[in-house]
């Protein structure tokens, strides 16, 4: 609304800048508004009419603005009023839009907005500053005019839409009680919509269109990597009607760390709060090969699938895998190829969609064991939005230190699940020795995800931690349940033959050990909480030949347990995920010995003894188990 008492002048300032001055933006950037009807834009009605009410408002502002001001403040006038080149009859509209940010600095701001438009400005202000990448492209149907804008231009364009299409009658009758937020959230989704793209790169000199080549100018439009680009922007905006895009090849400035540092932390927001991805695959002709492509092989490609709402798989002529599936990743077909490639099962996707934390973290960290990246630090760097954490950047570490940094902030995470971190083996034959050497102080913590490759795949539970889990420079500083054992023979005989020390026993599945300091390296059984313990111990001098079940024997380290003041918790018949330790000499401590795969065994109670699984601390040692707090 507009103050009647107002000048006609004013009055026509503000019905300009209302109403003219937003189409010159939308249209300038090549973005198509939709009108009334739906059969038509403001491009294709009122192009030659805006071009002329560019001329006319330039030449008519220039004169009202001169004639009102006295004649110290006309000596001034160059300065403050900008020159304004008036589009000739040729000219573009996006031409015309260079000159649209001077003629708003001479138009005052209307004094009065619609309640509604204002928080929908407010909320689209905010999005654009905090939500959205860094710079989009921004293009039409056609392909034609591609342009890379900052989130300041974004804002612009985006703003210039809202005022134009803003009805305040039909946005009053939307709203009833309670559902403002939604309504205007609904007004401003159309206006920021923007699509994703996952893709592998192109590699050599002619490869992929950077941020310097286009600032620059310097690259050439016949290149793969400009027909790529030019092809995300022509599906994005004719299979799906979206005109904004990123690309992380062109829309992230390399050059400067700051903005590196941003987009990595940010990538996976980014990928989720998109309308949709596209994933471009670039060796799929028809959908049986999808599986091989080497798109599931390569490391950021991994939170590419994983994080989107929605997904569409492109062929390498860029047509639609599947053209009739809203997302893709429900269609069963191609479920199964997602599963080929990457091993993630159809419910395991759907599940990780509805919250990450129903995937244990192993098995995330197993999805990405096999995945390889150019830059080895990007190991740890592409999983972070999968865990939810955010790290530094800190190119030149190292792949070690790095994902170091990625399990440590894991553990500092307050979710009761955080230790399956732990749930990881050495690995096989010549793998293994690489493998568990580690710089950092905890043999707790592998080197890197490879090692989840040989995680137990028993269904855990896990309790949280009684006392914060804390890593010093001596290791994991947590508590643990000791459970001596003593090896015996893998045969039925031997391994259903129980004689507990208390109520508890078990019986572990054939561990590959992978003991330096013993040449009796080999797949061996244990028996745990065993009477045949004592026997060794009360006879420790005699020959092993005459205990031919107790040769030797190891302590299992159980990590997940409930602890209380008083009482632990061991569910009848759970899992239980130990390490294998031996004593350090002359120290009362114990080191990790490592094995092939993790180490997990179901504890059972014998029977007529109850089913609680409450046991009190008192009464550990009756049944052979010790509860100490340990660094590993």
């Amino acid at each position: 609304m507009f103050s009647s008492d107002k000048p006609p002048v004013s009055m026509l300032l503000d019905a300009l800048q209302r109403v003219i001055v937003p189409i010159i933006h939308a249209h300038s950037l090549g973005i198509a508004v939709k009108s009334d009807d739906g059969n038509k834009t403001y491009e294709s009605r009122m192009e030659s009419a805006a071009q002329q009410l560019v001329i006319a408002l330039d030449s008519f502002v220039k004169s009202l603005i001169c004639s009102q001001l006295v004649e110290e403040d006309r000596k001034e006038f160059p300065d403050r009023i900008p020159e304004l080149r008036p589009p000739d009859a040729a000219t573009s509209l996006t031409e015309a839009y260079d000159s649209t940010p001077a003629i708003l600095s001479i138009i005052p701001a209307p004094p009065w907005k619609p309640r509604l438009l204002r928080l929908a400005i407010d909320e689209a202000r905010h999005r654009i500053f905090n939500k959205i990448p860094i710079r989009l492209l921004a293009f039409s149907s056609n392909r034609s005019d591609i342009k890379l804008l900052e989130r300041n231009q974004i804002w612009d364009l985006v703003l210039s839409l809202l005022e134009v299409n803003f009805n305040e009658e039909v946005m009053d009758r939307l709203v009833t009680d309670g559902n403002e937020d939604s309504v205007v959230d609904q007004f401003i989704s159309r206006y920021v919509r923007y699509a994703t793209l996952s893709h592998t790169w192109i590699p050599g000199t002619r490869g992929e269109v950077t941020y310097i080549d286009w600032k620059n100018g310097t690259f050439d439009t016949s290149s793969p990597g400009y027909q790529k680009l030019a092809h995300f922007c022509r599906v994005s905006a004719v299979d799906h009607r979206i005109t904004l895009g990123w690309m992380d090849t062109i829309c992230i400035n390399k050059e400067s760390s700051t903005e590196l540092d941003e987009s990595i932390r940010s990538m996976y927001k980014w990928y989720h709060d998109a309308d949709i991805c596209i994933t471009y695959l670039s060796q799929t002709q028809e959908l049986d090969q999808m599986h091989s492509d080497v798109w599931f092989t390569r490391g950021w490609t991994l939170q590419e699938l994983l994080a989107p709402r929605c997904t569409k798989f492109y062929r390498s002529n860029w047509s639609m895998i599947s053209p009739k599936c809203i997302d893709d990743r429900n269609e069963l077909s191609i479920a199964q190829e997602i599963e080929g490639g990457s091993t993630i099962t159809p419910s395991e996707l759907d599940k990780f969609r509805k919250s990450s934390d129903r995937i244990p973290i192993s098995r995330r960290m197993q999805w990405a064991a096999n995945r390889q990246v150019t830059r080895e630090e990007d190991t740890a760097y592409s999983l972070m939005g999968i865990f939810d954490i955010s790290l530094s950047i800190a190119y030149g570490e190292g792949a070690e230190r790095a994902f170091f940094r990625l399990v440590k902030k894991i553990l500092r995470s307050t979710k009761r699940n955080s230790l399956d971190v732990v749930n990881w083996g050495s690995g096989f034959n010549d793998e293994a020795e690489g493998r568990y050497t580690s710089d950092h102080p905890s043999a707790l913590i592998p080197s890197s995800p490879r090692n989840y490759v040989w995680r137990t795949t028993e269904n855990l539970i896990w309790f949280p931690p009684a006392v914060p889990i804390t890593l010093t420079h001596l290791g994991l500083h947590l508590s643990v349940l000791l459970m001596p054992a003593v090896l015996t023979e893998y045969s039925p005989a031997q391994i259903h033959q129980y004689n507990p020390i208390g109520e508890y026993f078990a019986v572990t599945s054939v561990i590959d050990m992978i003991d330096h300091r013993d040449s009796e390296n080999g797949r061996k059984t244990f028996k745990l909480l065993d009477k045949a313990l004592k026997s060794r111990n009360n006879n420790a001098n005699a020959r092993e030949s005459e205990y031919p079940t107790a040769t030797y024997q190891r302590t299992f380290g159980v990590l997940n347990f409930s602890e209380q003041e008083k009482t632990l918790f061991l569910p009848d018949g759970c899992t239980c995920f130990a390490v294998c330790l031996y004593p350090r000499f002359h120290s009362g401590n114990f080191e990790r010995m490592p094995t092939s795969k993790a180490v997990s065994f179901p504890l059972r109670r014998l029977q007529g003894r109850g089913d609680s699984g409450y046991v009190p601390k008192s009464e550990l040692a009756k049944h052979g188990m010790e509860l100490v707090t340990m660094y590993l």
